[in-house]
């Protein structure tokens, strides 16, 4: 199968740089373009979407992953203004488990549904509306902010998909960054990493929990918990709802 233009460019940026014992490989911005002129290959208007897509919506191509030493992948990082690196960090599975759903009334207003898109912002809607971060952190929690951007040190700019704030019975405070992907979609470590570092910059004074919302189907969502562990990041906790129960079905007769 031929390659695309994207996958072209990565891999050639990517030989560029490649150090067989490296770890950690930087380039800048600019190199997209200069590795496109030389394949020939046409650039998008929005430079950016060749890095932007194996971060967020593509895995990285084989013909790289395959390099990377064992237990290990390879990820791409901002580490500033205009400047990426590939990286190598531990392999870790966010895929959802194969796990039973719990049931839960649908509380989305039927407007909404009616009308609702089949893209990354009227899934959060879903969640938003059905209170999951709620019922799988077994917390209040309050939408503050959807698309919150800012410029980190030593990353550039970080973009979280929906922001939270919440408390526990025990008064304990947290900001909750939110990742989403839809059913073609996978959740991404770094991303979670970079979410992270956000909250820590931003809200140094609030406990983060990053959560990761997959969509395995039209009305089922995993929802992951993403944290810190002997190694580095890992999976914390997983749990799927399903938003199929209607008041009627909810309703019990009484005996």
């Amino acid at each position: 199968m031929a390659q695309d233009r994207y996958t072209q460019i990565l891999i050639g940026i990517f030989e560029r740089i490649y150090e067989p014992n490296g770890e950690t490989l930087a380039f800048p911005r600019t190199m997209i373009q200069d590795v496109a002129q030389e394949l020939g290959i046409a650039l998008p208007k929005n430079v950016g979407d060749v890095i932007y897509t194996f971060r967020n919506r593509r895995p990285i191509p084989l013909e790289i992953q395959s390099t990377a030493k064992h237990q290990r992948s390879w990820a791409i990082r901002s580490i500033g203004s205009g400047q990426y690196a590939f990286v190598q960090v531990r392999d870790v599975d966010l895929r959802p488990a194969k796990l039973a759903p719990t049931h839960i009334l649908d509380a989305t207003p039927e407007l909404v549904r009616i009308y609702s898109q089949s893209d990354e912002q009227s899934q959060l809607a879903l969640i938003r509306y059905n209170r999951l971060v709620d019922l799988f952190l077994n917390i209040t929690a309050y939408h503050l902010q959807s698309h919150y951007r800012t410029q980190i040190p030593g990353i550039g700019q970080v973009e979280v998909d929906d922001l939270y704030v919440g408390y526990d019975k025990d008064g304990l405070l947290y900001i909750i960054p939110v990742q989403a992907k839809g059913i073609k979609g996978d959740l991404s470590l770094i991303q979670s990493e970079n979410d992270m570092e956000l909250c820590r910059n931003r809200f140094p004074n609030l406990v983060c929990r990053s959560v990761g919302v997959k969509q395995i189907s039209n009305d089922t969502f995993a929802l992951i918990e993403i944290g810190s562990g002997n190694e580095g990041l890992e999976k914390k906790a997983e749990k799927h709802f399903i938003i199929n129960l209607t008041v009627r079905d909810s309703l019990k007769p009484l005996e």
